[in-house]
């Protein structure tokens, strides 16, 4: 165990990364331990069937102007995932509700030592301990009271970024301006003179914020990826509307969870799916103890001895929005790249509305390959622009993804462009060269003096850059533009 001592407080041991990960782990191991002699007494298939109406409740706020909490949708997805795994019992509680707020709660503390855990591995976080430890000893509550997880403070800034993007993260909540209501929904998917690709690009397009917000927080590290991990339902669907189209076939009741047996729920499906084989349906669709490893969307359960599914119509939506960056990847490419165009005319406002002179797309006469987003002039200051546009739907907390966020940024200013393939990558005009350019050529086509002009590069992107500046080169949210560009701020940039 290192004996760094936090600089804070001075009181607390900062164990070495290694060792955090695999107290970490014991502490999961541990929690699992104590939900496991919890669960066993009981029954779960009463308990199974409330959460998914919880669930189902909690996704009909997407259908309205509610606030919808994205955190308690993955928590009780994941509830069932481990309920589903654990062996249980005989016994009934005597009430259900006072059980599931029970093991709802200690489901939900384990999922957050599941996060904490997802964090150390990514270099998020770290654990602080009271004393000096014997790591080896056994596992106990001391994994409990010794230990703190601290987030470290770069992580608190991208959490409190898309906090103000998009009310997503810390509270894992949907600000109201991207909600979907539910009769936009439905009349799309209703309106038969329309054929499901063109109901598929329509709503990529009317959406698109929409679908990237919902997926990012659902996939924001490995361990949602791997919960919410929809990719076998290509094997079976055509188009995202197949999930509708699939629940819509049973009647949804007022107030309670629609189901139905697990024969007429194949039946249905293998009509809609008829070149598919029941086997097939089976494995992709129904979630139960026999069937643990796939998505819980239509979740089986025992009533009289008669096997059941159950119908989440509400909770089917969310997983509708979803499904599009699966079936639509394409289409959500384009709108990636339209959102591209968008963001350099709104850099060029931001600039022009606090008195910049702004030049967009100037252009090497000499030579073509160099072309520069934007300059933006306003009595001594200069600031050479480049607008990075990228979508990132999935993994945005693991370390590699954070590493080619950070490689992406410092190839713009040093000129090499990386492919997906991380063995390929080719030579672009470096935004230092822009900048040298900048200097020797254009400011005294713009204004008289130059002799006091400060030219600085300035990267403008739509997601958490990760550092702040490179090589002289300042690296900004779009978000922050407007704050950067007031009179008492503007040095910010330059320093």
């Amino acid at each position: 165990m290192n004996r760094l001592v936090c600089p804070s407080c001075e009181k607390y041991y900062i164990l070495d990364p290694d060792t955090a990960c695999t107290l970490a782990k014991k502490r999961v191991e541990y929690a699992n331990k104590l939900w496991d002699k919890e669960i066993e007494l009981f029954e779960k298939q009463d308990i199974l069937k409330n959460i998914v109406w919880e669930r189902d409740k909690e996704s009909s706020k997407l259908d309205n102007l509610a606030i919808f909490d994205v955190g308690i949708i993955t928590r009780q997805t994941m509830l069932l995932k481990r309920i589903i795994k654990s062996k249980g019992g005989t016994r009934k509680p005597n009430s259900i509700t006072k059980h599931y707020e029970k093991i709802s709660d200690l489901n939900h503390r384990i999922f957050g030592m599941e996060e904490d855990e997802s964090l150390i591995k990514s270099d998020l976080a770290i654990i602080l301990c009271v004393e000096k430890l014997d790591v080896e000893q056994p596992p106990g509550l001391w994994l409990f009271s010794k230990l703190f997880i601290c987030e470290k403070e770069q992580y608190v800034d991208f959490i409190e970024y898309y906090d103000k993007k998009y009310n997503l993260m810390s509270s894992h909540k949907v600000d109201k301006k991207f909600l979907v209501l539910q009769d936009e929904i439905n009349q799309l998917l209703q309106n038969p003179t329309k054929t499901d690709s063109i109901i598929t690009q329509e709503f990529v397009s009317t959406y698109y914020n929409v679908i990237s917000n919902i997926c990012m927080a659902l996939s924001r590290n490995e361990m949602f990826y791997n919960i919410f991990n929809l990719k076998p339902y290509k094997e079976i669907m055509n188009n995202p509307s197949d999930i509708i189209k699939l629940v819509n076939r049973f009647e949804k009741k007022p107030e309670q969870i629609t189901h139905c047996t697990k024969t007429e729920f194949l039946a249905q499906a293998k009509d809609l799916f008829r070149n598919i084989k029941i086997k097939k349906l089976e494995e992709i669709l129904i979630f139960s103890e026999t069937n643990q490893d796939i998505f819980p969307l239509f979740v089986a359960f025992q009533k009289n001895g008669i096997e059941c599914v159950l119908i989440p119509h509400e909770f089917a939506k969310l997983i509708y929005i979803q499904l599009h960056i699966i079936f639509a990847k394409k289409l959500f490419d384009k709108e990636t790249e339209k959102y591209g165009k968008q963001l350099e005319k709104d850099i060029k406002e931001n600039f022009k509305k606090a008195g910049f002179r702004y030049e967009p797309n100037v252009k090497d006469k000499k030579k073509s390959t160099l072309e520069i987003d934007g300059i933006a002039i306003k009595g001594n200051h200069c600031f050479v622009i480049e607008s990075k546009v990228k979508s990132i739907t999935k993994l945005m907390e693991e370390k590699h993804i954070v590493s080619k966020v950070i490689t992406d940024l410092q190839g713009i200013v040093d000129g090499i462009e990386t492919s997906q393939n991380k063995n390929k990558s080719k030579r672009i005009p470096s935004l230092l060269k822009k900048i040298e350019y900048v200097k020797k050529c254009v400011p005294s086509t713009y204004i008289k003096d130059t002799n006091n002009l400060t030219i600085t590069g300035v990267i403008v992107t739509t997601i958490y850059p990760w550092i702040q500046e490179y090589k002289g080169v300042k690296i900004i949210t779009y978000e922050e533009l407007s704050s950067k560009l007031t009179d008492d701020k503007i040095l910010e940039l330059e320093t």
